[in-house]
């Protein structure tokens, strides 16, 4: 039995200017996979320290906003703050978390003011949580950020209201967003780039012919 051709011998009868062609092709499309993939890892990196500045802001405007009310004495309208905060675009998530002083001295509050997992958690015994998780609608970025009663937290003396001792952890705002828009945006700019290259290189191929 006649042994079929395989790849090898196939390229072998391959005419010298075919050789090349597929030669140069080779390493066009080496090239522009490296630079794609390479400017994709980049590009979300980007993204993401941007959505992580944009957050932490949104959490620390939060933050004033819940104090307005409290100078106020309209901290029962907080929900409607938080759902406020919740209408943003983006925004999934939007939690303050009481620590143990303020439950201690004001009561649990409502349960979304109450601790639900490992983040909670670490982020009331003062450590600033910066995270990406993937979902099934893409990545979500959350941050979580302890403020501590002090004589001036952003310009509000805690200890006037809080009977804690200086530095306490009194709660955390945590605020969670999606980069699922972002992260389409690059894939749809990088697919052009690339679709773009590849027409420039088969009009180079055709030049070189």
């Amino acid at each position: 039995m006649a042994s079929l051709p395989n790849k090898y011998s196939l390229f072998h009868h391959l005419s010298v200017k075919a050789k090349i062609n597929l030669a140069v092709a080779g390493i066009f499309l080496g090239v522009i996979s490296l630079v794609t993939g390479y400017g994709v890892y980049t590009e979300k990196q980007r993204a993401l320290e941007f959505a992580e500045e944009q957050t932490k802001d949104i959490a620390s405007f939060y933050f004033d906003s819940l104090n307005t009310l409290m100078l106020s004495d309209a901290m029962d309208e907080r929900e409607t703050l938080r759902q406020k905060f919740m209408a943003a675009e983006g925004i999934e998530e939007v939690r303050v978390i009481r620590g143990d002083g303020v439950t201690v001295q004001y009561g649990e509050g409502e349960p979304d003011e109450q601790v639900k997992d490992e983040l909670d958690r670490r982020a009331l015994h003062g450590e600033e949580i910066v995270e990406v998780t993937e979902s099934d609608h893409g990545r979500i970025l959350t941050v979580a950020i302890p403020y501590r009663a002090t004589e001036n937290t952003r310009g509000v003396d805690c200890m006037g209201c809080h009977d804690v001792e200086e530095g306490t952890v009194n709660g955390v705002v945590r605020i969670s967003s999606s980069l699922a828009a972002v992260d389409q945006a690059i894939q749809d700019d990088l697919l052009f780039n690339v679709l773009l290259n590849i027409i420039f290189m088969v009009i180079g191929l055709l030049l070189i012919n």
